[in-house]
């Protein structure tokens, strides 16, 4: 989708900062907005993992500003073979170094486990163009996140070995609604998408990807601000809307038409390891698509709008529960290890 900003095409700027950067263009806000938009976020606290102090915090030239982004990688890279890498959506209000830490640093263990780059981009303004449009919003329409994300890719397959068959993209609430917006919108260059507390924007409906894309969402049936059945997100109950969703039903049939899915749907429950977090999960596979595709979704019985297995001190009431039956950072790796680009 282009922008309505010309696209600035120059050569990309990369500098190492050792500060995590600060939030971009904003004034501070209040402390009970700064509240509401971690709850947004998905945001707990947690203490930073020993990886994630191996972030390198680099700037990107696009469309005349500088973008930020945060990189880390694997144990034992070596830049003479390929490795896969996975792009990481902070959501709306939030960081990308923060998101780490709300998956209570469970992704970037995972991708050091597994042998992936990871990488934290920033929204400008802390929000991702993510589909949606509604009055009272942040503006997104003048920031081509999706150019910023390709050129990203493309710099990082010249510069840092990245297999471009295995790019991947995961995030959670407007992170989530942006993965689901790069599987649309860039698809030759996402092999698979891990959208968690998010569903498919209402205008991302008519679509129709150029290519297959794997797809595994999670989604607590609970969650008190990205309705599970589809309608107005809100950032509490009474709040105004922030655009409209598809149902968690309809986002995986999007799908599951998109790759051509047409074996029965495989269902399973989840072991409950731990009772006391008030959540069960159900796992729905949709597999047999064009070119090894499959839809995977985890519905998070009683789930909020939360990372499961991540972290989170902010009151239940805002947020609902955190599964902790499952590891969401390692199971979206293991989904993307299985599901590299298909020649088409």
């Amino acid at each position: 989708m282009a922008s309505v900003w010309d696209i600035w095409s120059g050569t990309p700027k990369i500098e190492v900062h050792p500060p995590p950067p600060k939030s971009m263009h904003t004034a501070n806000p209040s402390p009970l907005l700064a509240l509401l938009l971690l709850s947004l976020a998905g945001c707990g606290w947690a203490q930073t993992s020993p990886i994630s102090q191996r972030f390198e915090t680099r700037t990107f030239g696009h469309d005349e500003i500088e973008r930020t982004y945060h990189i880390t990688h694997p144990s034992g890279f070596d830049r003479n073979r390929l490795w896969p890498l996975v792009l990481a959506f902070h959501g709306g209000g939030g960081a990308g170094r923060q998101f780490d830490r709300n998956t209570g640093g469970t992704l970037l263990r995972a991708a050091d486990q597994l042998g992936f780059l990871a990488v934290f981009p920033e929204g400008v303004n802390r929000v991702w163009n993510d589909g949606r449009t509604a009055p009272g919003i942040p503006d997104r329409t003048g920031t081509d996140d999706v150019r910023f994300i390709s050129l990203l890719i493309d710099h990082l397959i010249a510069q840092e070995a990245v297999d471009p068959k295995r790019v991947f993209a995961t995030g959670i609430s407007n992170g989530g609604f942006f993965s689901f917006r790069l599987g649309c919108d860039l698809p030759e260059k996402i092999a698979a998408i891990a959208p968690v507390a998010a569903c498919m924007p209402l205008l991302l409906a008519n679509r129709h990807p150029r290519r297959t894309v794997s797809v595994l969402v999670m989604n607590g049936t609970e969650d008190p601000m990205v309705p599970y059945e589809g309608g107005e997100v809100r950032l509490t109950r009474l709040g105004r809307s922030r655009g409209r969703i598809l149902s968690t039903d309809d986002s995986i049939r999007f799908w599951t038409q998109q790759n051509s899915c047409e074996s029965p749907p495989i269902r399973s429950s989840l072991p409950d390891l731990d009772p006391g977090d008030q959540t069960r999960v159900y796992l729905e596979r949709f597999p047999g698509g064009r070119n090894s595709t499959e839809v995977l979704l985890y519905r998070i019985e009683g789930g909020g709008h939360t990372w499961p297995g991540g972290e989170g001190n902010l009151p239940s009431r805002w947020v609902g529960r955190i599964c902790r039956d499952i590891n969401a950072s390692r199971i979206i790796l293991k989904f993307f290890q299985n599901h590299p680009q298909s020649e088409e």
